[in-house]
């Protein structure tokens, strides 16, 4: 690609915006999620420790608060086993304070 430093700068600078946010995020809401910061990657699944599991929690979520999150349920593999009490949280996204905020209420409301 002719402007693939550009991308990736432009990509890695998002990303690198966002951990801080979502770290803050997990830290108010610890009761709630496991997090670990991925080693490099746009890409993380936390671990949601709700009595009701992953997969009622990202289908509230979505339908009371209009956020979506993928359980790791929806995923499958044949090189091992699927976790079942984790989500895809994509950290490449624009705008980030929005869908926060929108998850913020969401666990006031909820939890």
């Amino acid at each position: 690609l002719t402007y693939r430093d550009k991308l990736l700068a432009r990509n890695c600078s998002i990303v690198d915006e966002n951990i801080p946010k979502w770290e803050a995020f997990f830290n108010r809401h610890s009761n709630l999620f496991d997090w670990r910061r991925p080693d490099g990657a746009c890409m993380a699944y936390p671990r949601y420790k709700g009595v009701d599991g992953v997969e009622t929690f990202c289908r509230e979520l979505v339908e009371q608060s209009g956020v979506l999150l993928l359980p790791s349920t929806i995923y499958s593999s044949l090189l091992g086993k699927t976790p079942t009490d984790r989500f895809r949280l994509g950290l490449g996204r624009k705008n980030l304070d929005a869908g926060i905020a929108a998850m913020e209420d969401h666990i006031s409301k909820s939890y």
